[in-house]
């Protein structure tokens, strides 16, 4: 009598299929929020090219160390975002809404650094309205910061989302993160573009 020995099973663990945070409409309009600015930083380079020593002179008006503080608090934010969001996998919840709590007052400083040089900008600018690079300036950061105001508001119901988790959690969390770090990545092209480019 000969013994069969059944073939050991063969335990297949599927593994989920890799998906893009968000919803394909939040990244249609992300991507065309970052075609607007990408068209902004294309006619600021032209009209530099038109003028440049007038928009290294104006240049040096700005203040580098509002612009550096204002980096360093925003990619501060985002890194705090991005560890949020480990924490709330990890079922840390309260860690993770601290964390967004902290790119929360990211923002609110780089509000305030940004009001403190836009004044510096205008006492000592008072012509401002009629310089080129001052007009570009002005409508870049402005519209940046409305960006980082709207995206402020995502961040707090990303932390309500965090506290009191529903059906629509995942998105609102993937949603308002993504937005930010667009926030964020504009600003990486605006700083060096504005304040550090000389030609």
């Amino acid at each position: 009598m000969t013994n069969s020995v059944a073939p050991s099973a063969v335990v297949e663990t599927a593994t989920p299929p890799r998906r893009i945070p968000g919803e394909e409409g939040l990244w249609v309009f992300i991507f065309g929020d970052m075609t607007i600015f990408a068209l902004l930083f294309g006619a600021f380079l032209v009209a530099r090219g038109d003028d440049p020593s007038l928009f290294v002179a104006s240049r040096e008006h700005l203040s580098l160390a509002f612009g550096t503080a204002n980096t360093l608090v925003l990619l501060t934010s985002s890194a705090l975002i991005a560890l949020s969001a480990q924490a709330f996998r990890a079922k840390r919840a309260a860690a993770a809404v601290q964390m967004i709590a902290g790119a929360e007052l990211c923002a609110l400083l780089f509000v305030a650094f940004k009001a403190f040089e836009w004044h510096d900008v205008l006492s000592e600018q008072p012509n401002a309205a009629g310089n080129p690079f001052y007009v570009y300036y002005f409508g870049l950061t402005g519209l940046h910061l409305l960006h980082l105001i709207v995206g402020s508001v995502g961040l707090i119901l990303v932390g309500r989302s965090m506290r009191l988790p529903n059906k629509n959690s995942r998105f609102i969390i993937e949603a308002g993160s993504c937005y930010w770090h667009m926030v964020d990545l504009v600003w990486v092209v605006i700083f060096p573009l504005v304040y550090l480019a000389s030609s």
